[in-house]
C-alpha cells in the first residue's frame, strides 16, 4: 500500500471524503486519530495491505480508531499501520459500506473474505449505479 493506492481508494469516496492524511498512521498512534466515520486500510510491517474496514460512529470522535481496536488480536496481530479515509459525519451507513466494498474490490486485501453487494453508491451530487463483477 502506498500513497498512490491510498489516493486512488480515496477518490471512490467522492464528496463524502473529509480530507486526507499525508501518510499511514502507525497502529500505536491510531488512538490520536479524530474521525468517527471513515474507511481504514490496515497494513503489515512491510506495508502490504492486509484488511479494509469501516466505521460509522459519528457520535464518537475516536470511532474509527475504536473500530480498528475491536478486531481481535488474531486478525489485528500483523497490522502495523493504517491508512484512513475520513468521511463526513453525515455519510449514511449504506454509503460507507458501498465505498468500503468498492475499495475492497479495487485493492483485494487478503484478510477480507466477504464481497460487497451494494447496487447503488450515493454521492452528494448524483446517484451512480454500481454493478457487481460477473462470477463466471
Amino acid at each position: 500500500m502506498n500513497e498512490h493506492d491510498y489516493r486512488g481508494a480515496a477518490a471512490l469516496a467522492g464528496g463524502w471524503r473529509r480530507g486526507l492524511y499525508p501518510r499511514a498512521i502507525p497502529l500505536e498512534r491510531l488512538r490520536r486519530l479524530r474521525a468517527g466515520v471513515g474507511i481504514y486500510m490496515a497494513c503489515d510491517g512491510s506495508g502490504r495491505l492486509a484488511y479494509v474496514g469501516s466505521a460509522v460512529r459519528p457520535e464518537s470522535r475516536a470511532g474509527v480508531a475504536d473500530r480498528v481496536f475491536q478486531h481481535g488480536v488474531p486478525r489485528r496481530g500483523s497490522w502495523r499501520e493504517v491508512w484512513v479515509i475520513p468521511l463526513r459525519d453525515d455519510t449514511p451507513r449504506r454509503v460507507v459500506l458501498g465505498i468500503e466494498g468498492q475499495i475492497r474490490d479495487l485493492l483485494a486485501p487478503p484478510q477480507n473474505i466477504a464481497r460487497h453487494r451494494p447496487r447503488f453508491l450515493e454521492v452528494p451530487w448524483a446517484r451512480t449505479e454500481i454493478t457487481a463483477p460477473s462470477r463466471t
